[in-house]
């Protein structure tokens, strides 16, 4: 039998704890999230003046794609060790570690998309209990070299039995969390709302494209919010994994 997950208050308290004494370490690798931002504004600022180079947008965003998957890759490996209280690893060996795992990622992600569409199609509740079971398959993929299917197969038994207590926790850990993102959030882009214009809120204008110029500084904006608090989030999805791998 299964012993009993930690609570939602010790895990949101025990990973916060964790997001600020690890800041030093995890910031190296959040920060990418913050590059791929600026990238993104560089390129939407060229575009405004040289309209002709509007297919590097694109570019952008296909090479934004990969990047971010390998940072994510990279944060997860580097809060796997912190949290099992190991020194983090760094440097060429642990980059390409990342790149090795991207296209396996990718196909786990697609995976998870069909079967989790598929539950959604056929009723909402198979495909909410299917996203809840399946959530730690990437995790799995970094952690023990887990891929494809059994990636799947093995975040479904490891939820087996427990179902509703991780939902709870991820439920309870999201809000929480995401309260607080976006509370920031809003006080960062209303106070830049009052200095720009209203405009700048706007994702798009009646029939016409967002300003080039607005769309980036909106995504630069977002990855700096996303490089500051991505971390957090990863922490609390890790100490689940980690919580029910112990409990088993």
């Amino acid at each position: 039998m299964s012993k009993q997950l930690p609570g939602v208050g010790s895990l949101i308290s025990e990973s916060w704890r964790l997001f600020i004494s690890s800041w030093n370490e995890t910031i190296k690798i959040a920060i990418w999230f913050l590059y791929i931002g600026l990238a993104y504004f560089v390129i939407s600022l060229i575009i405004k003046y040289v309209p002709v180079l509007s297919p590097l947008m694109m570019a952008a965003v296909v090479a934004s794609v990969f990047f971010s998957i390998w940072a994510a890759i990279r944060l997860i490996q580097v809060i796997l060790e912190l949290v099992d209280e190991k020194k983090p690893t760094f440097g060429k060996k642990a980059n390409k570690f990342a790149i090795d795992l991207i296209l396996p990622l990718m196909w786990i992600g697609i995976l998870q998309f069909v079967i989790i569409l598929g539950g959604f199609i056929l009723l909402i509740i198979p495909g909410i209990y299917l996203a809840v079971a399946l959530m730690f398959s990437q995790i799995l993929l970094v952690s023990e070299g887990v891929r494809g299917s059994k990636a799947l197969q093995m975040s479904r038994e490891l939820i087996k039995g427990r179902w509703w207590s991780v939902l709870w926790r991820v439920f309870a850990g999201g809000i929480v969390f995401s309260l607080g993102v976006g509370i920031l959030s809003s006080i960062i882009f209303l106070g830049l709302s009052f200095i720009v214009g209203p405009d700048f809120l706007q994702a798009s204008k009646f029939g016409q494209p967002i300003d080039p110029l607005i769309d980036g500084t909106i995504t630069l904006l977002q990855s700096i919010i996303q490089a500051a608090c991505i971390s957090l989030f990863v922490i609390y999805q890790v100490k689940i994994f980690r919580a029910l791998q112990k409990t088993k």
